[in-house]
C-alpha cells in the first residue's frame, strides 16, 4: 500500500501506510521507506515536521543497520537534510512518527490496475491508492476504471481499526468481429474456436494470433492487438489457391473432353446410319461405283470418329481423375503462432503426421500431375 502510494506521488498516504506496516512488523527497511516518504513530503509541502522526521528516521536506520543495505543512500540524504534541519528554530523533541497519539479508523485501498477511481458511500474521494479516515461502522466502497468491470463491496470497521484492501480489478473482455468465408475454420492463439460465420468473439485484452483456413483457399494469419472493453473488426480474405484453380481448370477441360466425346460418338453414329442405308439399297438392287465409294468412305469416317470419341472419353476420364485428386488434396492449412526460438543445441522433433500435395503439369502435348507426400 505504501509502495503504491509512494510511486503515485501520494507521500502523505505512503507515510500512513508505512507507519501502520511498521507497527505490525518493525523492520529496518520500513524505517528507510518512512524516511524517504517524509523527505519527499518535505520537498513537496515544505513542512518542518517532515524534515525533522526524515532526519530522525534516517539516523535510526543507520543505528540499526551497521553495513550494506541502503546505508549509503541514508547518509547521502542526511548530508542534504541535516543542514536544513539545523537552520530551523529549535523545537521540542520530535515525537516518534510511528506512534499514533489518537487512534483513528482508517481504510486503505489499492489495486494493481491504473486509474482506478474510488467512491465511499456514494461520494467520490479520488484515485487509488487511497488512504483515509472514516467513521466506524458499515461503509460501501465502489471502484471503477476504464477497461475494467466495476467493483462494489460493503465493509464494516471497528473504532480505531485500519483496514487495508488490495482489490484485483477484473478486465472487461475485448470483442473481435471476424468476417470470413462461410465454412472457414477459425483458430485463436492456436486453439480452434469455431467455423465462420461466428458471433463476436469475447477475448482477453492484449495480442492474439488469429488464423483462418478453408479447403482450396490460401490461409489467413494476423497478430491482432485488442484493448480492454473495446471492439475490433477484422476481414479475413482467403483467395483461392493455385492448386484449387488448377483443379477447376482440369475438371473443366475434362468436362469439355467428355462433351466432345459424346459429339464425336453422335457423328460416328450418323456415319454408321448413312453407311447402313447404302448397304440396304445394295441388297435390293445393284449400286453404282460412286455409291460403293461413299459406303466405304462412310465406314472409314465412322471408325475415325469412334476412335476420336474413345480417345476424348479416355482423356476426359483421366483429366477428371486428376482434377478430383487436385481438388481433394487441396486441404486447409491453418497457420500456427510462432513459438520462441530454439536454443542452440536443443533437440527438436517435428510433430508426427503426414503432408500430401499435388501439382498439375500442362503443355500443348502433355497433361499430367505430380503427387508429393511427406510422412
Amino acid at each position: 500500500m505504501g509502495a503504491r502510494a509512494y510511486a503515485a506521488g501520494q507521500y502523505g498516504d505512503a507515510i500512513q501506510a508505512f507507519q501502520r506496516a511498521y507497527q505490525l512488523t518493525p523492520r529496518e527497511g520500513l524505517l528507510f521507506s518512512l524516511a524517504q516518504a517524509h523527505r519527499k513530503q518535505y520537498h513537496a509541502a515544505k513542512q518542518p515536521e517532515d524534515l525533522r522526521a526524515a532526519v530522525k528516521l534516517y539516523r535510526e536506520y543507520l543505528d540499526r543497520v551497521k553495513q550494506g543495505a541502503r546505508r549509503a543512500d541514508a547518509m547521502d540524504a542526511l548530508v542534504e537534510l541535516e543542514p536544513r534541519a539545523a537552520a530551523l528554530e529549535p523545537a521540542g523533541p520530535t515525537p516518534a512518527p510511528t506512534v499514533e497519539t489518537k487512534p483513528t479508523t482508517q481504510i486503505m485501498v489499492s489495486s494493481a490496475a491504473a486509474g482506478v477511481r474510488i467512491e465511499i458511500d456514494g461520494r467520490a474521494v479520488g484515485l487509488l491508492p487511497y488512504v483515509g479516515a472514516v467513521e466506524p461502522g458499515k461503509h460501501r466502497i465502489r471502484l471503477s476504471a476504464p477497461g475494467y468491470e466495476d467493483y462494489s463491496r460493503d465493509i464494516s470497521l471497528l473504532a480505531g481499526s485500519v483496514v487495508p484492501l488490495d482489490i484485483p480489478m477484473v478486465d472487461k473482455p475485448a470483442r473481435l468481429l471476424l468476417r470470413a468465408p462461410a465454412g472457414a475454420r477459425v483458430t485463436i492463439d492456436g486453439r480452434e474456436v469455431g467455423v465462420a460465420p461466428l458471433a463476436p468473439l469475447r477475448l482477453s485484452h492484449g495480442r492474439h494470433f488469429v488464423s483462418v483456413s478453408k479447403n482450396g483457399r490460401e490461409p489467413f494469419a494476423q497478430d491482432v492487438e485488442l484493448e480492454r472493453g473495446r471492439s475490433r473488426e477484422l476481414d479475413a480474405r482467403l483467395p483461392a489457391t493455385s492448386q484449387r484453380t488448377a483443379a477447376w481448370v482440369v475438371l473443366g477441360t475434362a468436362g469439355t473432353a467428355c462433351v466432345t466425346s459424346g459429339l464425336l460418338a453422335l457423328v460416328a453414329a450418323r456415319k454408321e446410319s448413312d453407311a447402313e442405308a447404302i448397304l440396304a439399297r445394295s441388297e435390293r438392287r445393284n449400286i453404282s461405283s460412286s455409291e460403293l465409294d461413299s459406303y466405304l468412305s462412310l465406314r472409314d469416317e465412322r471408325d475415325d470418329y469412334r476412335t476420336a470419341s474413345l480417345v476424348a472419353a479416355a482423356t476426359g476420364g483421366g483429366l477428371a481423375a486428376l482434377g478430383t485428386l487436385l481438388f481433394v488434396f487441396d486441404e486447409a492449412r491453418a497457420e500456427q503462432p510462432k513459438g520462441p526460438e530454439l536454443r542452440p543445441g536443443s533437440p527438436h522433433k517435428p510433430a508426427p503426421g503426414a503432408d500430401l500435395s499435388a501439382a498439375v503439369t500442362w503443355t500443348p502435348m502433355l497433361a499430367g500431375a505430380t503427387l508429393t507426400g511427406r510422412f
